[in-house]
């Protein structure tokens, strides 16, 4: 809108506005009007208001008159321009239309031009090339008689590029033929491609024979000149299967003039892949340069052929002199009676079966011998699939294929020697491996060793004897230095490892994949079937006694025989006094007379050194001797064994990462064995399937190496598995039989019967009902002296009797889980006692108790401060029974206090009426 339009706009809303404002006003006076006057007032100024409007109507339309009038003016202007540029436009239309006329006659021009000048460059080229035909026959012609074999193929290849059909066509057959050359241009060419071929080949087989280098290059060039690649490229391939063939031969000459040596076939077959590889790398680049890129795996394809046949035969010779399927034969021959006899021997049976044992063990085939063939196997498959790793790169590099997609190339998935190791040699070396493990564990059930505890209880007794002297020492000593590093275990595990490891390694230095899945389930099933059964045997022969211990007189004597062997016959004559039982352990309260005179007597270094713990051990302090000392011959067989399946499984963890690595490290090709026997399985063994393309993809190394570790990762998780049952069966009976009924006692020793106390110049004393001194008819109360600090002590003395020599001979996955069980009964039982509190403790004794039961408490859970959460209810009570003031009470029942209850309503109130006002 123009500045005009939009002022005119605004006098005319003023004029609205103004308008309205008078009506409004006389509107406002006929309301008001109350007699004539004012009546006639009002009509004279209607009448003034009407003839203003009237007058400014009148300007207004005036205005609006012209405005309409100024704008026809304008249209009609505007009509007179427009209908001079519709007259221009009539123009240029006219003007384009003969431009369009006039380019349509120069393309037709431009046309008829451009085909007459493709005529005449038809004529031109074949004019050229019927000379360029005759001057190549004269040419190849001269060259053929000087008997330059080059420049005659040159000549022939630059006539087979010519277009098709030039050479037969009449002109050419009437105007090139000579005097010199009369025949046709055809006859002559192919008379000529025939005759080099029959030369080129016996100069090449010549040169081939006399092994000259540069003259069979120079042939080999020649053949596809002339039109004869395939001819070129299978004398070729034969020149190369002739030059492996003939080292191969050699190679295995020499050996039958030599020495056999452990693993010399697998060497044999190494370097044949050593030769082929130096082949193909050399002569491929030869065959690119002269052929293509796309010709050099068919010289592959070939070279395989005759690698399967030279593998085959090493393998065969290396079969036939080691004698392989008599010797196999006889390992799936062998029953492993000793095995059979470990699982299944009844526990009244002895250890007299030694010589039928040793009888039946001649009649195994020699570890050292099934050994070498195993490692010789390994080492020829590990051969074949670096072999055929290197293989698929350069097969790979000559494909015109996606680069990110490896694939497994014909010549290996129909590779004869490939086919022989998934069908024969993986089953041949996982039967062999299989007997060396099993054979493995024979030996070593009847070559088993226990290692000593001697060194365990030692650390045993050193820290008993800080606890002693000086109670604190309990919590405050490194707990950690008690756990043993290497707990006491049978050789069993370390027998059974080491075969384990070897094996595994060379299992995954074949690089086969099937072979590696049944070698992982035959070892899962000599873990659980073999090992795992003669260890629940061994664990079920054991007959754990109440007073089964640790530490026995012997152990004892030995330690201190180590630690001090001047002492000995001290020793061993307080042993000889000391009264005992009918179950031969020392009497509790029972003395072996080692008095201090005795002890100084020995050296004064005496009570520093371990002799002091023996000292107190053998002499007891209160019922401390009762918790240590006892028959040690079944509970260490359950000891050494359940730490014998616990550290395996660890072994078997570390063995895991172990062969990961090392497996990692050869980066080795392996193939999915399923979709390669797939694929083997569908073809037609009558046909030659070579010129078909299958598509098997070679996996990622990431991918294979998650699957090879998943497959790996099965044999811990299955053997833990196993252990952890074992292991709670017999730790539930060694705690029922050995240590339950103690942990009893110990907790009913623990606390006093009486918690009314009273405190008199800083000592506690127990306010009890005195009825020697009272008459007949009156209650007369004593303050007795509190012998609680010596119950504490008393406790921590004994409770670490007990665990301490668990703590340092189990493995300490094994020991947690005990102690666990120890703690699971001694909240139970601790709270058992506290309810049997019940008006025996007043104020006072209410802070006593609280101090016994948190020193308790700490006991227990020193090794796992997680396991205070067990005693949570205990922790309660007591803290409900040490609440005085009422408000204190009143506040814990709050929801709002955040306490988390263990206890429930009714327990709290019962704990509150176990303090007396």
């Amino acid at each position: 809108m123009t500045s005009n339009g939009k002022q005119r706009k605004h006098d005319e809303n003023s004029d609205n506005v103004l308008v309205r404002d008078q009506l409004n006003s006389l509107e406002n006076t006929l309301r008001t009007a109350t007699n004539l006057q004012q009546l006639s007032k009002l009509l004279n100024d209607i009448a003034q208001e009407k003839a203003a409007i009237d007058e400014d109507l009148e300007k207004i339309e005036s205005k609006s008159v012209m405005h309409h009038q100024s704008a026809v003016r304008s249209a009609e202007l505007a009509r007179v321009d427009l209908s001079s540029t519709l007259n221009q436009s009539r123009s240029l239309k006219s003007i384009m239309e003969n431009a369009n006329s006039l380019s349509y006659k120069i393309t037709e021009r431009v046309r008829v031009l451009d085909s007459a000048k493709s005529q005449l460059k038809t004529v031109k080229d074949y004019i050229d090339n019927v000379k360029a035909l005759k001057s190549e026959l004269s040419r190849a012609s001269d060259a053929i008689e000087r008997k330059d074999w080059l420049i005659a193929s040159r000549s022939i290849s630059v006539m087979l590029q010519l277009p098709e059909g030039l050479i037969d066509d009449p002109y050419v057959e009437f105007k090139v033929p000579t005097s010199q050359l009369e025949d046709l241009p055809s006859d002559i060419l192919q008379r000529w491609i025939n005759e080099l071929e029959h030369i080129f080949i016996n100069e090449f087989n010549c040169a081939a024979s006399n092994r000259d280098v540069d003259k069979l290059t120079y042939f080999f060039q020649l053949f596809p000149l002339i039109g004869r690649a395939k001819v070129g490229l299978k004398c070729y391939s034969k020149f190369i299967c002739g030059i492996i063939s003939e080292q191969s031969r050699t190679i295995i000459r020499n050996v039958h003039n030599q020495q056999p040596k452990p693993e010399l076939y697998s060497q044999l077959l190494f370097r044949l892949y050593q030769t082929i590889s130096g082949i193909l790398v050399q002569h491929s680049k030869v065959i690119k340069s002269y052929y293509g890129k796309n010709v050099v795996n068919s010289i592959l394809k070939d070279i395989q052929i005759e690698c399967d046949l030279q593998s085959n035969l090493i393998i065969e010779t290396y079969c036939d002199s080691k004698q392989l399927d008599r010797l196999l034969s006889d390992v799936r021959n062998y029953d492993y009676p000793i095995l059979i006899k470990e699982i299944y021997k009844n526990a009244a049976e002895s250890e007299s079966d030694q010589e039928d044992m040793d009888v039946e063990d001649s009649e195994s085939v020699e570890l050292i011998e099934i050994s070498q063939v195993t490692d010789e196997l390994s080492t020829m498959m590990n051969h074949w699939s670096m072999y055929s790793k290197f293989f698929v790169v350069l097969w790979n590099e000559f494909l015109d294929t996606d680069k990110d997609k490896v694939v497994y190339p014909t010549p290996l998935i129909l590779s004869s020697f490939g086919i022989r190791i998934h069908n024969d040699i993986v089953n041949q070396f996982d039967t062999a491996c299989t007997y060396i493990i099993r054979r493995t564990l024979e030996k070593a059930c009847k070559l088993e060793t226990i290692s000593s505890f001697i060194p365990h209880l030692s650390n045993c007794l050193k820290f008993l004897t800080l606890v002693y002297k000086k109670v604190e020492h309990s919590s405050s000593h490194d707990l950690y230095a008690l756990i043993p590093e290497e707990p006491p275990i049978s050789s069993l595990a370390d027998d059974i490892i080491v075969v384990l490891n070897t094996i595994m390694m060379e299992v995954l230095a074949t690089g086969e994949l099937s072979s590696v899945k049944n070698m992982i389930s035959n070892i899962k099933r000599v873990l659980l079937n073999d090992f795992m059964n003669i260890i629940q045997q061994r664990l079920g022969s054991v007959n754990l006694k109440s007073n089964s211990s640790l530490l026995s007189k012997e152990t004892l004597q030995k330690i201190h025989q180590q630690q001090n062997p001047l002492a000995e016959k001290l020793f061993s004559d307080s042993v000889a006094s000391s009264p005992r039982s009918r179950s031969g352990t020392p009497v509790a309260g029972g003395s072996l007379n080692v008095s201090a005179s005795d002890i100084a007597n020995t050296g004064a270094m005496f009570m520093r050194s371990l002799n002091a713990a023996i000292s107190y051990t053998m002499t007891g302090e209160d019922d401390v001797q009762s918790y240590l000392i006892g028959d040690d011959t079944d509970i260490k067989k359950v000891v050494v064994y359940l730490n014998t399946i616990e550290v395996l499984s660890d072994y078997l963890k570390k063995m895991v990462e172990s062969c990961m690595g090392n497996f990692q490290g050869r980066s080795l090709l392996i193939v999915e064995d399923q979709e390669l026997q797939s694929v083997r399985k569908s073809l037609d063994p009558h046909t030659n399937n070579y010129d078909t393309d299958f598509n098997i993809e070679v996996p990622t190394t990431e991918s294979i190496s998650l699957k090879i570790e998943g497959i790996l990762q099965s044999i811990p998780t299955g053997f833990i598995e196993r252990k952890d049952s074992i292991v709670n069966k017999n730790l539930k009976v060694m705690f029922d039989k050995v240590i339950k009924a103690r942990i009893v006692r110990l907790l009913n020793k623990a606390l006093m019967n009486n918690y009314y106390m009273t405190v008199e110049d800083g000592q506690y004393f127990v306010v009890e009902l005195d009825k020697d001194n009272a008459n007949e008819g009156e209650q007369v109360y004593t303050n007795k002296p509190a012998n609680e600090e010596n119950l504490v002590n008393t406790f921590i003395k004994n409770w670490n009797s007990i665990i301490i020599p668990f703590v340092t001979t189990l493995a300490n996955p094994i020991c947690s889980i005990l102690i666990e069980k120890i703690v699971d009964l001694a909240s139970e039982l601790l709270e058992a006692r506290i309810w049997q509190l019940e008006k025996k403790v007043n104020h006072i004794g209410a802070y006593k108790l609280e101090q016994d039961v948190n020193t308790i408490i700490s006991e227990f859970s020193k090794f796992n401060y997680g396991l205070r959460a067990k005693f949570v209810k205990v922790q309660q009570i007591v803290m409900v029974v040490a609440t005085i003031e009422e408000e204190e009470v009143i506040a814990l029942d709050d929801p709002d206090s955040g306490i988390e209850w263990a206890l429930t309503p009714s327990e709290r109130q019962r704990a509150k009426s176990i303090r007396v006002p």
